[in-house]
């Protein structure tokens, strides 16, 4: 059960789920009507998830990777990079479609966050699915507050399901978790947002 979970939040999801539950929750008002929650919900799925995927697939289908896990460390550069392009892009437009303030800062931190995992993966390989998840739960615990700490039990089973499978190791994934929590965290404050603690 934990390896399924595992694969459950994996780095293509782990963004989708963060995004439909933060855009979810926003209010509707003048600004932010139902129809532009839904422009903004589809652009951050797809230059968050969808496109990587498809990248991700592609690559697969040209042969340059032997699994869509990424499993080993050389295969991610490509990949990740795309996805920095992607996340960038999507900021751009969020930007451009004036998202709230909070959809466009967790798209940054993909940005930001992809950047730091890139540089970090050239040399050692660092669990992608505690960073995302890590970027996804923190900023749900950063907007909703204490309500959204038990979520943090998910990178835990995540973890373990990565460790379980020898995908990685525990240092692998821990460091991935801190990343991910923590980098998020430090942008959430550093950009001003509101917290909900």
């Amino acid at each position: 059960m934990v390896p399924f979970i595992a694969r459950i939040f994996n780095p293509l999801l782990s963004p989708l789920f963060a995004f439909t539950i933060l855009i979810a929750m926003i209010p509707v008002s003048i600004q932010e009507t139902e129809g532009m929650k839904v422009i903004h919900w589809l652009i951050a799925c797809a230059f968050s998830s969808g496109l990587i995927f498809l990248y991700v697939v592609y690559l697969k289908y040209k042969r340059a990777i032997h699994t869509t896990e990424l499993v080993e460390r050389e295969h991610r550069i490509n990949p990740l990079t795309f996805a920095v392009l992607s996340y960038a892009v999507g900021y751009v437009f969020l930007t451009a479609s004036n998202a709230p303030a909070i959809v466009r800062a967790l798209m940054l931190c993909y940005v930001t966050n992809s950047i730091l995992v890139l540089i970090i993966t050239r040399r050692w390989k660092i669990s992608l699915h505690t960073t995302a998840l890590g970027n996804a739960i923190m900023a749900l615990v950063y907007h909703v507050g204490w309500l959204m700490i038990p979520a943090f039990g998910l990178i835990v089973i995540v973890a373990a399901g990565r460790v379980q499978t020898q995908k990685q190791d525990l240092l692998q994934v821990g460091a991935g978790a801190l990343l991910g929590t923590a980098m998020t965290g430090l942008q959430f404050y550093f950009f001003g947002l509101k917290s909900g603690f």
